[in-house]
C-alpha cells in the first residue's frame, strides 16, 4: 500500500490540469473515507479545501516557494535576535 505523501506527490506527476484537477478530487475524495485513519480524513479534508490551489500549479508552474523561504529566514533571524540589544557606539565611554 502506498503511503499518503507519496499518493499526494503524484499529483504534480500529471502534466494536464485537468488530470490534475480529477486526481486531487480523487485523493480528496478517498482520503475522506470512514474508514481512513483521522489523520489521513482530515488530510483529505484539507486537499479538498486546497484543490484549486493545487491545480493551479499546472497552470503556471510557478510556486511562491522562494517567498517562503525568504519569509521563513527573516522570521529565524528575528528569533535569533530577539533579547539582543544594539551595540552604542561611543556612549558611556570616557
Amino acid at each position: 500500500m502506498e503511503r499518503g505523501y507519496e499518493v499526494v506527490r503524484q499529483t504534480y506527476d500529471h502534466t494536464a490540469p485537468k488530470l490534475a484537477a480529477e486526481w486531487v478530487a480523487e485523493i480528496a475524495r478517498d482520503f475522506t473515507d470512514e474508514n481512513m485513519p483521522v489523520e489521513v480524513r482530515r488530510l483529505g479534508r484539507t486537499i479538498g479545501k486546497w484543490r484549486d490551489q493545487i491545480v493551479a500549479w499546472h497552470h503556471a508552474h510557478v510556486s511562491n516557494g522562494p517567498t517562503e523561504a525568504i519569509n521563513n529566514l527573516i522570521k529565524r533571524v528575528k528569533r535569533t535576535a530577539f533579547g539582543f540589544q544594539a551595540l552604542r557606539v561611543g556612549v558611556g565611554m570616557g
